[in-house]
């Protein structure tokens, strides 16, 4: 084996730099179960490399849950909203059926043990906020089959941290009882509610603490 020239320590560190750019780093995502107990065995949320996740304006944000229901149903839904001022404002979704697409089989039968995957796209007209995200799946009369809350951030820049979830919270709480009542009549469009002059700024945003 001959030296290693300089020539080739140059092209392995180019290498690796390239390589390190472009890797994801999996970290844990701080969650709460909204839903019936031990429904969530795991969640994943991507792009992220920093509590809270970050998601940058035009991009998709990929939720993956691993569920377990003692439900029976024909059908299932994707319901996400973001929590402002402890009111749940609906995301709308590409994909809301999670019977098509998101890699589970319908029926949902019980016992069984479901990798659910879907993408919400962050668009361009949101504004730049921190806020809990509620993402869960509904069935038959809207009974809830798997509910978890999370917090993210909305903004190019910002990575500032946001404090873990707890039973204690009231926007916990909030969202629990949010939870229980969300007929359509009680749902707003994000697009109207989001875009409002009282919460263009995200120093506007949810004053609660999650402490």
């Amino acid at each position: 084996m001959g030296p290693v020239t300089c020539s080739c320590i140059l092209l392995l560190y180019l290498y690796l730099s390239v390589l390190t750019k472009y890797m994801t780093v999996a970290i844990p995502i701080n969650y709460k179960s909204c839903g019936p107990e031990g429904s969530i065995r795991s969640m994943d949320l991507s792009p992220c490399t920093v509590q809270p996740c970050t998601f940058q304006h035009g991009i998709n944000a990929t939720v993956k849950l691993d569920f377990i229901t003692n439900s029976t149903s024909t059908t299932l839904k994707t319901q996400v909203f973001g929590i402002v001022a402890g009111v749940p404002i609906a995301f709308p979704l590409p994909n809301p059926d999670a019977c098509t697409g998101c890699d589970v089989t319908c029926p949902i039968k019980p016992g069984t043990v479901y990798d659910y995957i879907n993408v919400l796209p962050v668009r361009k007209e949101y504004p730049s906020l921190r806020l809990v995200v509620k993402w869960q799946l509904v069935g038959d009369n809207n009974d809830v089959i798997a509910c978890v809350l999370f917090p993210i951030a909305i903004d190019d820049t910002d990575t500032k941290p946001l404090p873990t979830i707890n039973n204690n919270s009231k926007l916990y709480k909030q969202s629990l009882i949010a939870n229980k009542s969300n007929s359509p009549s009680n749902r707003t469009s994000i697009d109207n509610k989001l875009n409002s002059s009282s919460i263009k700024s995200s120093k506007k945003v949810e004053n609660h603490s999650f402490v």
